[in-house]
């Protein structure tokens, strides 16, 4: 008689299209993996240069010039104070506001800044100063509570609700009020041929509208929640449209070509502090998008989304607030709250 002995089942090895199906399967997650880090090979980069301003005086709004040259400081003696960022030194200071300034914007030939009061304070207004006199050269009836200069430096848009108003900057006449978001408009961007203007809303979109007849042309999915702290800009094309958010710990960037609507790279991560500030800028030859959150800069391919390099302040306590890149796109300088301006080389 047999003994009823028990045969382990054979284990058969995996055919070669099971094998295949598994590695895309795991070539399709690393992909996706990295889509959602994009974290840099590069040892993060420290300041080249470091250029400390007038002594800080509880700032509360930053701006830089095109060609990075001057930067603006709001502080809380309701004083607009401009320096220069090679020295630090003090070229002239502002005063006519009656509360303090909470956005500030250069012309882009940094002749003149704009600065508007605290939103919630009617009785203060939209402001128009020249750089080189410290003249207020004009006072507009709206308060705001962000703006920003057309490339050409002939309009100024403004926003103090869900309303967006549009202005000769020159003149002082209002010449488009746009309406169509239901919330909260927290930033505005131009093309720089000057064709459209962008919004990004509290209530979670971000519109294009057509410049100069006014007339809304497309509306994407933008902030991920309300009260969110965002950024738009657009490429050197006028095509390309990146949005960076900061929301309760977390950030996303968002690109789309605005000509066709479709979507470019969606990235976002958290272990950021809540609502840090955020800032974006490209490059002047739009291969480049710097995303400023709180005091990191991640520098990022503008086709790929992939970070090729990120950016430390100097302290990192304090949030920087604005960026600008220099003509050939080598360095950029970027201005915190601290009124310390840090300098780095992005091309050896």
């Amino acid at each position: 008689m047999w003994a009823n002995t028990s045969i382990p089942a054979m284990r058969c090895l995996p055919s070669l299209k099971d094998m295949l199906a598994r590695s895309v399967v795991i070539l399709l997650m690393l992909v996706l993996i990295g889509q959602c880090i994009h974290v840099s090979a590069q040892e993060p980069r420290e300041a080249a240069l470091v250029v400390k301003g007038p002594p800080n005086d509880e700032v509360k709004a930053m701006a830089i010039s095109g060609d990075r040259r001057l930067v603006a400081s709001a502080n809380w003696d309701h004083t607009i104070k401009v320096w220069e960022a090679a020295t630090g030194r003090v070229r002239v200071t502002f005063q006519g506001h009656s509360k303090v300034a909470r956005c500030l914007a250069f012309s882009p030939d940094g002749k003149r800044i704009a600065s508007c009061t605290f939103p919630t304070l009617r009785s203060d207004e939209l402001k128009i100063w020249d750089t080189g006199t410290g003249r207020e050269v004009l006072s507009l009836g709206d308060p705001a509570r962000t703006v920003c200069f057309s490339f050409d430096g002939k309009r100024l848009a403004s926003v103090l609700d869900a309303t967006i108003h549009l202005w000769d900057a020159t003149s002082g006449r209002k010449l488009l009020t746009l309406t169509g978001h239901t919330k909260q408009v927290r930033s505005l961007a131009f093309t720089p041929d000057g064709k459209s203007l962008a919004s990004s809303a509290d209530d979670e979109s971000v519109r294009v509208w057509d410049l100069p007849a006014g007339q809304e042309k497309r509306a994407f999915r933008g902030q991920p929640s309300e009260y969110a702290n965002s950024d738009l800009a657009f490429g050197p094309d006028s095509k390309q449209l990146a949005l960076a958010t900061s929301s309760q710990g977390e950030w996303k960037v968002k690109t789309w070509d605005a000509t066709t609507g479709q979507e470019g790279f969606d990235l976002g991560g958290s272990g950021v502090a809540d609502f840090s500030v955020v800032t974006a800028v490209f490059s002047p030859v739009g291969t480049q998008l710097a995303v400023l959150i709180g005091s990191e800069v991640r520098i990022l391919d503008t086709t790929t989304g992939m970070e090729t390099l990120k950016l430390v302040a100097p302290a990192k306590e304090i949030s920087l607030s604005k960026m600008a890149f220099t003509s050939d796109g080598k360095q950029l300088t970027g201005v915190g709250l601290d009124n310390v301006l840090s300098v780095w080389r992005l091309a050896d």
